[in-house]
């Protein structure tokens, strides 16, 4: 978990490639951006499916983001997730509390990603080439809500914090973790 443009998905997506761990793929009714691939970074729906899943009790845990262009939800479904595996997920910090809830901490490795502000704008602007007004008031919108974001999970000592800066080092400290948690073989 971590604010937006810490590496989240980049840094599940090699962990997942280099030890064969299985991603939880999330529901999201926001529009899909550019090298996004449907039911590969998220289930994409539109907001009338995701609410009917919601009202059908479908996801395990959900939020809303009020953005610049309207409501947008997440959620992780309770058809991705197999306790009997081991999974990884990208949640925030709402649904990181909501999966030790319904599955106990004893199941859950919390790792919170972070990276200095500077460089979280700098990945934002670097990973889209839209220029409108839109997309920058969206960026300033959600850089603000991370200010505060993750304040339970920081000082969490159950949640392994790791600052994302050269993606090499912190792919090399969560294999390590992982090593040492029995997660995967050493």
């Amino acid at each position: 978990m971590g604010g937006s443009s810490v590496g989240k998905d980049l840094v599940q997506s090699i962990i997942s490639k280099t030890y064969s761990i299985p991603i939880c793929v999330s529901s999201t009714s926001r529009p899909m951006r550019v090298n996004e691939i449907n039911h590969e970074s998220y289930h994409f729906l539109s907001e009338n499916e995701f609410l009917d899943d919601f009202h059908n009790g479908k996801f395990v845990e959900h939020r809303t983001y009020d953005t610049v262009s309207g409501i947008w939800y997440y959620g992780l479904s309770k058809d991705s997730v197999d306790i009997n595996t081991n999974q990884l997920v990208v949640v925030d910090q709402q649904g990181y509390y909501k999966l030790i809830e319904v599955f106990g901490q004893e199941n859950i490795l919390g790792i919170y990603l972070y990276a200095p502000e500077r460089i979280k704008i700098i990945r934002a602007f670097d990973r889209e080439l839209r220029t409108d007004k839109a997309f920058f008031a969206e960026i300033y919108r959600r850089m603000a809500d991370d200010l505060n974001a993750f304040n339970l999970c920081e000082g969490d000592a159950n949640v392994i914090k790791l600052e994302n800066i050269v993606i090499e080092d912190v792919i090399g400290n969560i294999s390590s973790i992982l090593k040492t948690k029995g997660v995967v073989e050493c």
